[in-house]
């Protein structure tokens, strides 16, 4: 389970570095993105969203997973909040 944690983890990384050069390479020399018309702009913005709500779930699996795992040394640490925010949900509602 801890090699699929980090795997999940590394590819996180591996995808958001990627999103950043991706963002990095529609810049001009001015730092400004340039796109030939609103539908490739509106298309390049809902695509990176979505890879970097891909990054956010790959990135909070991987580290739920080792915290699961661990959760007897330093998990309960990560899994503290999660678990306070689970309490809210069944009693607050």
């Amino acid at each position: 389970m801890t090699a699929i944690a980090c795997f999940l983890i590394v590819l996180g990384a591996w995808t958001a570095f990627r999103q950043k050069s991706r963002e990095h390479t529609r810049l001009n020399q001015l730092g400004v993105e340039v796109f030939p018309t609103y539908a490739a702009k509106l298309r390049a913005k809902v695509a990176g969203a979505a890879r970097w709500l891909g990054v956010a779930i790959l990135v909070t699996t991987g580290v739920v997973m080792l915290a699961v795992e661990y959760e007897s040394t330093w998990g309960w640490l990560v899994l503290l909040p999660l678990y306070a925010w689970l309490l809210f949900l069944m009693l607050g509602t």
